[in-house]
């Protein structure tokens, strides 16, 4: 997977947002992790669309999930 990709898809998640589509936001600002763990922007993004849900917990949950699937990853 090409990691330069992760802009483009944080900046989806940054249009839907704005469009209120917050669910399609998140997804993006998954896929940017997926491609760039250490891409900070998107995690706080992520956070960013919750809090406007009044959703506070899930970015703990999006960020588990997300550290959950990395060690399985590399461990396969």
């Amino acid at each position: 997977m090409d990691v330069g990709n992760a802009d483009i898809y944080n900046n989806m998640g940054l249009i839907y947002k704005e469009l209120g589509q917050y669910d399609k936001a998140v997804e993006e600002f998954m896929k940017t992790v997926f491609l760039d763990p250490n891409y900070a922007k998107a995690y706080n993004n992520i956070g960013v669309v919750c809090y406007i849900q009044k959703n506070i917990e899930e970015p703990f949950r999006t960020i588990a999930k997300r550290s959950i699937s990395t060690i399985i990853i590399w461990t396969l």
